[in-house]
């Protein structure tokens, strides 16, 4: 594995003028996650909230893969094509490639963001919205189209994911403790270190946010980086001006777990 020189490529998860209300920390109800609230999109008919994603029962079987009792249509993405550049070459436990980008959390978040998938869309309801709306033109305030993350099955220009991270450490020259000296681009400590400007949950380390599969290997998926259910993210400065098409004073809310003030959130891993 080449040693990771990476900045974090960030991406706009959710976040329209719709979602103004919305603060980091408040939980899931009222969230850009919770689908009842998003305009365009059809309300659950009970007015559930977790049902767009999960089920007590009847969950959708995922074949052994991570599955908090899923309801959501899983993404039929294949042949994905991970990141990879001149400074980063993503690798598995045994130094082979990554076989799984998706690793985790990371296949349930591409059930809603791969632009293929409604995200209205879930157990106990005929009625959702056709098309891929995080595909489309309801995100065109950010000036561009088909922001949808892994478009196609290509994460080449996102973040990384789907690499044991404890080799990502070893390559870099770190080791768990941050004891070896000569970083090359990871924060020393990097999974007992907590979040930069994290006032939500100062305590949260980023190795609480990485994917344990059953063979005990931890992975980086997009759930290291975002907290899907609004509790532990961070709060980040409004942003008031034109963009793209709006001139709204936005309060945007990446469901990430440190500030975008100051690249906070790309320096708690990065040691730049």
């Amino acid at each position: 594995m080449k040693k990771i020189l990476t900045a974090v490529a960030l991406t706009a998860l959710a976040a329209t003028a719709a979602y103004a209300g919305s603060n980091p920390g408040t939980g899931v109800l009222g969230s850009p996650h919770d689908m009842n609230v998003v305009t365009g999109l059809q309300a659950d008919n009970q007015g559930r909230v977790c049902a767009f994603c999960h089920t007590p029962h009847h969950a959708v079987d995922l074949a052994g893969q991570y599955n908090p009792l899923w309801s959501h249509t899983p993404t039929n993405l294949s042949n994905v094509t991970a990141y990879e550049s001149p400074t980063f070459d993503a690798a598995n436990a045994t130094g082979a490639p990554v076989v799984d980008p998706l690793i985790g959390p990371s296949r349930l978040c591409m059930s809603c963001h791969d632009g293929a998938i409604a995200p209205d869309q879930h157990y106990g309801s005929a009625n959702f919205t056709t098309g891929g709306r995080f595909a489309s033109d309801e995100f065109n305030y950010t000036g561009a189209k088909n922001i949808a993350v892994g478009l196609g099955g290509n994460f080449g220009n996102d973040h990384p994911i789907g690499f044991d991270i404890d080799m990502a450490i070893a390559q870099d020259g770190l080791g768990q403790n941050g004891s070896a000296t000569g970083s090359n681009g990871l924060t020393p400590g990097l999974l007992t270190a907590t979040w930069k400007g994290n006032t939500n949950a100062a305590a949260r380390t980023i190795g609480q946010g990485m994917y344990t599969a059953p063979s005990g290997t931890q992975y980086m998926t997009c759930a290291s980086c975002h907290d899907v259910h609004n509790k532990d993210n961070a709060v980040n400065v409004d942003y008031t001006g034109p963009e793209g098409t709006h001139t709204d004073t936005l309060k945007l809310n990446y469901f990430v777990y440190a500030p975008q003030a100051g690249s906070q959130l790309c320096l708690s891993c990065h040691n730049k």
